[in-house]
């Protein structure tokens, strides 16, 4: 993924209640992907895709303040792209209200538009993976609609937030193998790699608590979101909503820094509950009329399982060198995953066994 960005942002201070920003970019993009695949020792097919596209965009916002405890914010971006030739206005809007000196109400809501591509590649034996596309015919640039509300309640040095968030998406995207779309009537034929390419809508929704210290010597902050996301492709499942590869029901975050003179420590502990997966629940073996056999794999509801709970710490410190008038150093170490618990990664699935041999694909350990 090639990204080359030129932009400009301003802003112009109207009265002392309202100030304007504005601006525009331009973004270059050369995107490539290609695999290739071995099809018992027969033969190879694969996905080779390399688009470059341009996209251009401008926008303005107004900062608006009514009253002394009231922030208002409305804009519009517009964009236009330039491989489908499409223009997308994307409008939004964002407040700020202090509902008592320590207390705070904010909102946003907002129209989004990706123009390069996460796809999910899937592959139920051996890990499914994602991959960057840019958006063109067979892949169309994904629209989300954001939506989100909370309080942040700010008392001795800390702030605590309660947010809740909602988003909505549009064309998102799956290559699979296995899968043939659904036409609609009226919709064209399609063939070759395109004939993979799946289009559907997805939805993440959740609540997220914060706590976070922001003076003194330590400071840092624990988090703590219940939230969920989900995919539904006309394919996949009878069309019916199924986690998305990225789901995590539970996901907790502590971050701490401390500051001694010129040193700098930190440590960071994530937790997440397991990411859902695919996986064959039986083979079978169809014989051709010409004495060659066909095996059939079936695959069961798409993310029906979940792996185990990620979790891990990481922990770093730091100096800092003042020199001489022209250079600072830093000089520090860290270490990820510091009691080197095993994550799995993916689960890859052998069926050349009976029963099928199940591994287990691990993340990185305990790394310096």
């Amino acid at each position: 993924v090639d990204d080359q960005t030129l932009r400009v942002d301003d802003e112009l201070r109207l009265t002392a209640a309202l100030a304007v920003d504005f601006g525009a970019w331009m973004t270059r993009n050369d995107v490539a992907y290609s695999s290739l695949r071995t099809i018992n020792d027969t033969g190879s097919s694969g996905l080779d895709r390399r688009t470059k596209g341009t996209l251009n965009a401008f926008y303005a916002q107004a900062r608006w303040h009514p009253a002394p405890a009231l922030e208002v914010t409305a804009g519009l971006r517009q964009t236009t792209y330039s491989v489908t030739r499409r223009s997308d206005p994307e409008p939004r809007a964002s407040f700020t209200l202090s509902l008592m000196p320590a207390l705070t109400m904010r909102g946003a809501w907002g129209i989004y538009h990706q123009y390069v591509n996460r796809v999910e590649n899937e592959d139920v034996l051996r890990g499914s993976r994602d991959f960057w596309i840019l958006a063109d015919s067979a892949v169309p640039p994904t629209e989300s609609e954001h939506r989100t509300l909370g309080i942040v309640l700010s008392r001795s040095g800390w702030e605590y937030s309660l947010e809740a968030y909602d988003k909505q998406l549009t064309d998102v995207s799956l290559y699979s193998r296995r899968l043939r779309p659904t036409l609609l009537p009226g919709s064209r034929t399609v063939e070759g790699s395109e004939s993979l390419f799946h289009t559907g809508i997805g939805s993440a929704r959740g609540v997220e608590l914060m706590a976070q210290r922001i003076r003194g010597a330590i400071t840092g902050w624990v988090s703590y979101r219940l939230g969920r996301a989900d995919y539904a492709f006309r394919e996949v499942n009878g069309g019916a909503s199924y986690p998305a590869n990225h789901d995590r029901t539970h996901e907790a975050k502590a971050v701490a820094n401390y500051a001694m003179g010129e040193w700098k420590f930190a440590g960071t502990w994530v937790f997440g509950t397991g990411t859902p997966y695919s996986a064959p629940e039986s083979q079978y073996y169809l014989k051709l009329l010409d004495g060659t056999s066909e095996t059939y794999i079936h695959i069961g509801d798409k993310n029906r399982y979940r792996l185990p709970a990620y979790h891990r710490m990481d922990l770093a410190a730091f100096r800092t060198f003042t020199g001489s008038d022209r250079f600072d150093w830093d000089l520090g170490v860290s270490l990820f995953n510091a009691y080197a618990h095993k994550n799995v990664w993916y689960r890859q699935f052998d069926l050349s066994t009976t029963p099928m041999t199940v591994n287990n694909v691990m993340n990185l350990g305990f790394t310096p």
